[in-house]
């Protein structure tokens, strides 16, 4: 749960009080996966979130390029959730064309799965736990599990987490609501 602000770009923003909050009860839930090491995005709300878990699982954590949000910084501020919703269900939609941001679906999924394929080889440890973000991860459910990317984006909360099964990346469960 990210500190937002229509004045700075969401790659840029901070993890929230509410978010540092919730990081606690979201540690207690991924504890049971005994993580050797939590990698994070080098967006700031990510690094955050990963700090804290790191603390609370006692383990360390290491930013990864690549593993981002999807680079939409060129957007403007969408004040109504109904049209960021509009602005997502787009992206999704036309997945080869750049119809929101600085790169199409197909890019951003490219990226990001190259990436989560380079730290999951790299880290060369069974369980990892990897702070990303919801579009991403969206767009990589939907390449190795058929679900649809706009089913699994709304049903994402703010925490939650999603278990892969590796290296195939068979879905295991989506966890919400972690309060």
């Amino acid at each position: 749960m990210p500190e937002t602000s229509a004045s700075t770009p969401a790659s840029e923003w901070r993890l929230s009080e509410e978010g540092r909050r919730r990081c606690r009860p979201l540690a207690h839930r991924l504890k049971v996966y005994s993580p050797a090491s939590i990698y994070s995005s080098t967006e700031p709300k990510a690094r955050d979130t990963a700090s804290l878990l790191a603390e609370e699982l006692a383990t360390n954590f290491i930013t990864r390029p690549g593993v981002e949000e999807q680079h939409r910084d060129n957007e403007p501020w969408l004040d109504k959730a109904e049209d960021f919703d509009n602005a997502i269900s787009g992206f999704f939609a036309n997945s080869e064309k750049l119809v929101y941001g600085q790169e199409t679906a197909i890019q951003a999924l490219d990226r990001f799965d190259a990436a989560i394929q380079r730290t999951i080889r790299d880290a060369n440890e069974s369980n990892v736990i990897v702070v990303c973000h919801g579009t991403v991860i969206s767009l990589l459910l939907s390449r190795y599990s058929g679900t649809e990317p706009m089913d699994v984006w709304r049903r994402l909360t703010l925490p939650s987490f999603v278990v892969l099964k590796t290296p195939e990346f068979d879905l295991l469960d989506i966890v919400t609501n972690i309060t």
